[in-house]
């Protein structure tokens, strides 16, 4: 039995296209099922600005890029139930082509980790409603759904999703 490769990398700038192109794939994707809150979010402009005020992550998967996300502490309460020390998450995708591999729940890991590691207590981020079997998949990682956001410029309502790492045990990354 061969063991597989999956690396995690902390990317910057000059990582840009990749970042990009794994995005706009993510984007491709959920268009495929309906889903189109994504669609001309991921310009250049706003992937380098990531890049630049946020940690992004690239999973690395039998040498190839498959999946990644960004964190940043979280600033703004809006929406959220309380001010608790944050790790807020974003602009998490995995390439279809790699996905049903527990490369997402890898990505979740790095993420958490990095959490405990700066005094983070919870972990936060948004998903778009309706995408079932995503929800699902948040919550089997541990995350609870505390609210829905939505603003009258946009045009998609979201869950907001958060996982309290004070009382919950860590979860294995697959590797």
């Amino acid at each position: 039995m061969t063991s597989l490769t999956i690396k995690i990398e902390q990317v910057g700038i000059s990582q840009l296209d990749v970042v990009k192109s794994i995005l706009d794939s993510g984007t491709e994707f959920l268009q495929s099922l309906g889903f189109r809150h994504w669609d001309g979010f991921y310009t250049r402009q706003k992937v380098a600005q990531y890049l630049n005020e946020r940690k992004v992550y690239v999973l690395v998967y039998e040498g190839e890029p498959a999946g990644t996300i960004a964190t940043t502490p979280e600033k703004n309460s809006s929406g959220w139930t309380d001010n608790t020390p944050s790790l807020y998450l974003s602009s998490i995708a995995v390439l279809p082509k790699y996905q049903e591999r527990g490369l997402g729940s890898v990505l979740l890991g790095v993420a958490e980790e990095e959490a405990r590691a700066n005094g983070a207590f919870k972990i936060r981020f948004d998903s778009i409603q309706g995408c079932d079997w995503l929800s699902e998949f948040y919550i089997r990682r541990g995350y609870t759904i505390v609210g829905k956001w939505g603003k009258p410029y946009r045009k998609f309502d979201y869950f907001l999703y958060e996982r309290d790492l004070t009382s919950q045990p860590e979860t294995k990354r697959a590797e």
